[in-house]
């Protein structure tokens, strides 16, 4: 048992003192914060996702104002209790919904 424990004292002491070691055991901590940082300065961080998608509603124009209602109310949720005391109240239905309807 004694010599099983001087030879790995030897290898651990052999492979401390190496070089490459060293480096390893500074570029973790190095690779830690470049793995943090780079994903807020290419602004992927804290950016707000955009989802734009395509309903298509065959029932009259119902799901799209229900659609509208529900992103307006999520914006006013987004901008906080002080903000939303200062914007006027807008219109449940969209302008090119309105137009639409008027056409028809």
């Amino acid at each position: 048992m004694n010599r099983a424990f001087l030879i790995a004292r030897q290898e651990f002491i052999k492979y401390v003192t190496r070089r490459g070691f060293a480096i390893s055991i500074l570029m973790f901590p190095l690779w830690i914060v470049i793995v943090t940082l780079v994903p807020q300065w290419t602004g992927g961080g804290d950016a707000p996702r955009v989802h734009v998608f395509t309903v298509v509603d065959r029932a009259g124009g119902t799901y799209a104002n229900a659609l509208y209602c529900a992103a307006q109310r999520q914006d006013q949720q987004a901008l906080g209790w002080t903000a939303r005391s200062t914007i006027p109240p807008r219109s449940p239905t969209p302008p090119s919904f309105r137009a639409a309807a008027s056409k028809a």
